[in-house]
């Protein structure tokens, strides 16, 4: 019996032992490998799950990361858990966003087919400004920047040049504010579809007297005048014509042309009206209104070529303004007074000064005439007027200083121009007269009055 008690005792104490150890064993914490975007390290944990692990490990992770085994799984004790995280990735085309979003791929075929972005045999990705394989990975880092250039034909060449200009460079063209380039030289070549350069050439203009030089690319001579600054105006001349190709050789000519529109004011006389003015004395003369030259203008254009007048043409010629007569009022206040004469005080009511002149009945050596006009016998005292006055002054009494009292009662022509009296003498006492003399008319004054002499 002591021998059985000892061995089942034995047996008891070697499970316990074995129990123990079974137990140290479980608890004892085991390395675990964890591989973190490419670093390795160990972690000893007692966890299976890869979630709590990196917890326990102090390794965040986010939902979009890629973790391997997956969350929610055992990793078996001494095991790997692998960790790749997501990035944020962008991609860019012809200066636009195409395509963002968070991804641990790292492989750019991944993220194009992830973006849904169609991708081309020649096109070029660039990573940090590099060209780079789309099913290579990328390194691994924080954020990716993708750029796609598609090939573009510049000058009959591909080029996967960001810009328009940079292209250019790339092929030896160097370009100059005169230069003609088809597209905006900050544009993608592929945004641009199709570049042509056309180089600026020499290019002379005569203009204003002046020789201005300098470098255009126009296809005409307008284009050529526009990149030169110089402006035309309306009746301006150019040569060659404006459609025309520039000349390879000589001078493009611009001739000034100017028209110059010239009035000329020519003053038209204005005419004179006489109307009876009862407060104006006899003889006398009143400005009642005056008179207003009229204006007649000329207009004439002149045509100026580089400022020499070249041809003058009057166009029309107008009233400007119409001219006005002047009304003068001639007197018809019968004023008498008395003046003092050989035969005493003699009333007049006119004085008018007169050409005289002298007669006699044998002026004329052919034949001789005695009786006047008005019945009188010709002889010293008898006076001759003119035809148109005559009507109204037959038998009015004059008193002629020099030749004495006299009666009208003969009319002769008269002198044009003047105020004409013609003194009658017999054969016997003729006295000839050629001077100016006043000429008095005596009371009483008759009824009809020759108010306006002619």
């Amino acid at each position: 019996m002591t021998k059985k008690l000892w061995f089942w005792q034995a047996c008891a104490a070697l499970s316990l032992v074995l129990l123990l150890l079974g137990l140290y064993l479980l608890l004892k914490p085991v390395p675990v490998t964890l591989v973190i975007n490419g670093e390795t390290r160990e972690h000893p944990t007692r966890l299976r799950e890869p979630g709590l692990i990196l917890a326990e490990a102090g390794i965040g992770f986010h939902p979009q990361d890629n973790l391997t085994p997956a969350p929610g799984s055992r990793v078996a004790r001494g095991g790997v858990i692998t960790l790749e995280s997501a990035r944020w990735v962008q991609i860019w085309e012809a200066g636009e966003l195409q395509a963002e979003f968070f991804t641990p791929e790292r492989i750019p075929a991944q993220h194009l087919l992830e973006a849904d972005i169609d991708w081309t045999e020649n096109s070029r990705l660039l990573y940090r400004g590099e060209a780079v394989n789309v099913y290579d990975s990328l390194p691994r880092a924080a954020f990716y920047l993708l750029e796609i250039r598609r090939p573009a034909s510049i000058n009959g060449e591909l080029t996967h040049a960001p810009t328009v200009l940079s292209a250019l460079w790339e092929q030896g063209v160097v370009l100059t504010s005169a230069d003609d380039l088809s597209a905006d030289w900050t544009q993608s070549p592929a945004q641009a579809a199709s570049v042509h350069v056309r180089q600026a050439h020499p290019v002379s203009v005569i203009a204003d007297g002046v020789q201005i030089d300098g470098f255009s690319a126009a296809r005409t001579v307008g284009g050529v005048l526009a990149d030169l600054g110089l402006p035309l105006q309306s009746l301006d001349r150019v040569f060659p014509p404006l459609e025309a190709a520039p000349p390879e050789e000589g001078m493009i000519t611009i001739t000034r042309v100017r028209e110059a529109v010239q009035l000329a004011h020519i003053a038209s006389p204005y005419g004179s009206t006489m109307v009876p003015d009862p407060e104006t004395v006899l003889d006398a003369r009143s400005l009642i209104s005056p008179g207003q030259s009229g204006i007649d203008v000329t207009r004439t254009r002149v045509v100026f070529e580089d400022g020499e007048e070249q041809s003058t043409q009057q166009e029309e010629t107008w009233q400007a303004a119409a001219p006005q007569d002047e009304v003068v009022g001639y007197g018809q206040q019968v004023s008498i007074r008395t003046i003092d004469t050989e035969y005493g005080p003699l009333e007049v009511y006119r004085e008018v000064t007169m050409y005289a002149t002298s007669y006699h009945p044998c002026a004329f050596k052919d034949r001789c005439s005695y009786t006047t006009r008005g019945g009188c016998t010709l002889e010293k005292g008898v006076v001759a007027v003119s035809a148109a006055w005559y009507p109204y002054m037959v038998g009015q009494r004059v008193y002629v200083p020099g030749y004495g009292i006299g009666v009208i009662c003969d009319s002769g022509g008269g002198i044009p121009g003047r105020h004409w009296i013609d003194l009658g003498y017999s054969d016997d006492d003729y006295r000839a007269w050629y001077h100016w003399v006043p000429v008095y008319f005596l009371t009483p004054v008759p009824d009809t009055v020759l108010w306006l002499l002619p």
